[in-house]
């Protein structure tokens, strides 16, 4: 709604919400910082303003303009394919 685009950078173990000319606004540093995951391989913006982060192994939600996690679910297997949070507040998980 903001014109923002959420790019899932997987090489580069981030996550960046960048304007419509192509400058990043905001940066989630997904690998390091104690975090036992990497990789995103995708991306949703949900409407409370949260991002649902999926990388192989784990699914995490970042808050609204924070660096601070709402929600993280880990496998042990790098076994996920893809996620999406569904209108009814639950999260549909597809693995391999």
């Amino acid at each position: 709604p903001d014109g923002h685009v959420v790019i899932a950078e997987h090489n580069s173990n981030r996550v960046t919400v960048r304007d419509t000319q192509g400058r990043i606004v905001r940066t989630i540093n997904i690998g390091g910082q104690n975090r036992v995951y990497g990789n995103p391989q995708q991306v949703q913006v949900l409407d409370s303003g949260n991002i649902l982060v999926v990388c192989r192994n784990v699914i995490v939600e970042f808050k609204k303009d924070k660096d601070e996690e709402a929600m993280r679910y880990v496998r042990n297997n790098y076994d996920i394919t893809a996620a999406r949070r569904l209108a009814s507040g639950e999260t549909i998980v597809l693995m391999q």
